[in-house]
């Protein structure tokens, strides 16, 4: 059964997700926010130079969980 736009849906984990459709593109947004600026001054040092802060407001019915994504940033693997 395919996706709806803005609704929300959850993983096989329980963790829910959100979709919007912008023309052909579909953007897929988790439910919880990503922070990286307490690595701001590591990211620097690896020589990126540009940093953007986007906010994409889930809709209504989505609920933010209490919580951030460290986006791989605890991994270990290099």
């Amino acid at each position: 059964e395919p996706l709806k736009s803005q609704e929300p849906f959850s993983s096989p984990k329980g963790e829910e997700f959100w979709l919007r459709r912008y023309g052909q593109n579909t953007w897929l947004y988790p439910a919880w926010p990503l922070d990286l600026t307490e690595h701001l001054s590591a990211l620097q040092k690896a020589g990126y130079s540009t940093f953007v802060h986007l906010t994409e407001h889930p809709p209504k019915g989505v609920e933010t969980p209490k919580r951030t994504s460290p986006f791989n940033w605890t991994n270990n693997i290099l």
